[in-house]
């Protein structure tokens, strides 16, 4: 009679046990979600605020780029004016053609030249 009563208990013991097991891995489960969800959220807002940055850092480089733009047609209509000044030929390729990088630096060697060239003749006469 008592092993009858005793191989319930036993049963009834390590399904308890087995049950406890369970929870105590449900609990750790429930904690590393719980984790894992504060962690995405937390690189959600970094992400969120680094796409911010680069919005406008984007926007600040086209106005920089749209202020070096505008530098760029000034200086190359001072150079023709100075060409212009200094009675030689102006060339309109200069000044019509802004993603031309070379003409202005070649604009500007032969003010440079003109310049020069022009004081030899102001003071020889």
């Amino acid at each position: 009679e008592e092993l009858l009563l005793r191989q319930p208990r036993a049963r009834r013991e390590k399904a308890l046990a087995e049950y406890h097991r369970a929870e105590e891995q449900c609990r750790l489960v429930a904690e590393r979600l719980a984790k894992e969800h504060r962690t995405r959220a937390a690189c959600e807002a970094q992400t969120q605020e680094l796409r911010q940055k680069a919005d406008a850092l984007g926007e600040t480089l086209k106005t920089e780029l749209s202020s070096m733009h505008e530098q760029q047609k000034v200086l190359r209509r001072l150079r023709a004016q100075v060409r212009e000044m200094q009675g030689l030929p102006v060339p309109t390729r200069t000044l019509s053609s802004p993603s031309d990088a070379s003409a202005p630096a070649a604009a500007s060697a032969s003010v440079i030249a003109g310049s020069g060239h022009q004081s030899t003749k102001t003071s020889g006469v």
